[in-house]
């Protein structure tokens, strides 16, 4: 069953979200499915929510016990359970306020990316596009370096460079994503 902590996420009540937390309700605690309180308010809809779910996600991260990355029976995470829904608020949140690891799968190997693109829910799709540095799970090489031959001069020069330039697009477009 589920507990009244993953009930109010599910039904995005910030207000009863926030009194249950500071009584002390356990944000890690798991219902059935090992479904999470965060990955309830990852699958409600802010479209309709006007910024609840958010609200939740952001109590949640803010209580400090969650466990962001953690995965349900199927081996979904919250980040999973948004772009599956085409949730890019939430799921906004839980890659730049939550640092929420874009590259685990489900137990079908589908990752986060590939939730998003199945469902056409670009919005999603452009996010982690952004997060992972413009690489698009494997079609593209993550760096340069892994064209130059290991262990040289200019390995470690391609490795410097592209992690920087990674860094710094990064910067860029987390600035563009906090300013909408």
């Amino acid at each position: 069953g589920y507990t009244p902590l993953i009930s109010a996420c599910e039904a995005g009540r910030v207000e009863v979200v926030s009194m249950l937390l500071g009584r002390g309700a356990d944000p890690a605690v798991v219902a059935s499915e090992s479904w999470t309180a965060l990955m309830s308010a990852s699958a409600g809809d802010d479209r309709r929510g006007a910024g609840r779910y958010v609200a939740v996600i952001r109590l949640l991260l803010k209580d400090g016990r969650v466990r962001v990355d953690a995965r349900s029976r199927s081996g979904c995470t919250a980040l999973w359970v948004a772009c599956y829904w085409g949730h890019a608020d939430e799921a906004r949140v839980l890659v730049l306020e939550g640092h929420a690891d874009h590259t685990i799968p489900n137990n079908e190997g589908v990752t986060p990316m590939g939730a998003a693109k199945q469902g056409k829910h670009g919005e999603c799709a452009r996010l982690l596009k952004v997060r992972i540095g413009h690489a698009l799970e494997g079609s593209l090489p993550l760096s340069p370096s892994q064209h130059i031959q290991p262990h040289t001069t200019n390995h470690s020069c391609a490795i410097v460079c592209a992690t920087v330039m990674q860094w710094f697009e990064g910067e860029l477009e987390r600035a563009a994503l906090l300013s909408k």
